[in-house]
């Protein structure tokens, strides 16, 4: 999504495009008016084989009086609207109300969130490492559960199976009542 000034930029642009539109439509699609008394309005109009309306050389193509008037409504209605748009982005912006020293402050508090947040996201990963330290402690000193040395499974293999999200598929492994053994003495998650 662009910044509130480019909306506002293309906002103002569109109209301006339907300015022109609205105007190109009007000129094209007016009926002929009597401006004195001395003006002769043709009103013969040429057809085409298929018996439709061809453009007069003037390149009108005048339409009758109430879809003119409906035509000229849509218009200004979607002026209308387009203007509201320009208005309601007008007033997002910072204004005159909000001083220099205003808009600095907003600045610093909002830069003391995001390194509050990103203290809070470094404990998050330190508390992770912690936790998977104590598995892997868990799983070195208790991992041989009667399965002998031979059956010993490595943290990787832990962190692969334990990686399923179905864990119905996990309990197909042999080593399933291992790998619950472990979490519940560690504390992290029962997965019956």
């Amino acid at each position: 999504m662009a910044d509130r000034l480019t909306q506002l930029q293309d906002a103002i642009d569109e109209l301006a495009l339907q300015f022109v539109a609205s105007l190109v439509w009007v000129n094209k699609h007016h009926d002929y008016q009597i401006l004195s008394s001395s003006d002769i309005v043709r009103k013969d109009t040429k057809k085409d084989e298929a018996g439709e309306a061809l453009p007069n050389e003037d390149g009108l193509e005048p339409l009758p009086k109430d879809k003119f008037e409906e035509g000229q409504r849509e218009l200004a209605q979607d002026l209308i609207t387009k203007e509201q748009q320009i208005e309601m982005l007008i007033t997002a912006l910072p204004g005159l109300e909000n001083s220099e020293n205003d808009q600095q402050q907003t600045i610093q508090r909002l830069e003391r969130e995001l390194k509050e947040e990103e203290e809070r996201r470094k404990q998050a990963l330190k508390e992770k490492e912690a936790i998977l330290a104590k598995l892997e402690g868990v799983i070195r000193t208790q991992g041989v559960w009667g399965y002998g040395n031979d059956q010993a499974v490595d943290l990787s293999e832990l962190q692969q199976r334990t990686s399923l999200q179905n864990w119905s598929t996990a309990k197909t492994f042999h080593n399933i009542d291992f790998f619950q053994k472990a979490y519940d003495y560690s504390g992290l998650v029962s997965l019956s």
